[in-house]
């Protein structure tokens, strides 16, 4: 087991418990034979009589993997998931979701499209690449994602234009872009 919360994630009174199992191999390995082995990640959620799978990579262990459950708090009372997982390569992009329990169903957080307001932080010639980090910051009633900003033709390896941080809030199953600040890079 890597994680486990005990989470109050609904309405009604009661606590759900929200595991991260890992399976295989504890970290992609490549083995002597030049074959590689990819961890199998399982999130489960249970309570009340009920269990749900929120996260699975089983079909296809090679492309993604968990990195991280957490829990949030942007709204009165009760608690959320948050989910992070890495897809495998040298970009460091990662997916993540916001999750609680609603009428005793999953209900998935809808997240606002950074796209266009983290591009409008950046001078012309230059583009967002990978994140930072293991993904969003949790800062429990806030979420940080923070990307690292390029010139063109600026290898993986080497950005020169500081990041962009959004800064994201939440409320009643729907998160908000609360701003977007510019960072340098640090001299």
């Amino acid at each position: 087991m890597r994680a486990k919360l005990e989470l109050e994630l609904d309405e009604t009174p009661g606590t759900e418990t929200v595991v991260w199992l890992r399976c295989g191999v504890e970290d992609t390995v490549i083995r002597e034979d030049g074959a590689t082995e990819f961890p199998i990640d399982c999130v489960t959620l249970s309570g009340r009589g009920k269990d749900y799978v929120l996260y699975e990579n089983r079909s296809d262990p090679t492309s993604e993997g968990m990195t991280s459950i957490s829990a949030t708090h942007f709204t009165g009372g009760k608690e959320q998931v948050l989910m992070v997982w890495q897809f495998y390569g040298t970009g460091n992009i990662r997916g993540w979701d916001v999750i609680d329990l609603r009428d005793r169903a999953i209900r998935r957080w809808s997240k606002p499209d950074l796209t266009r307001p983290c591009a409008n932080a950046l001078h012309e010639g230059e583009l967002i690449g990978k994140g930072v980090g293991d993904g969003p910051a949790n800062l429990g009633a806030e979420l940080i994602v923070e990307q690292l900003v390029y010139a063109q033709g600026e290898p993986n390896c080497c950005p020169s234009g500081g990041t962009v941080v959004a800064h994201i809030s939440g409320s009643n199953g729907i998160l908000r872009l609360e701003s977007v600040v510019r960072k340098p890079t640090p001299q």
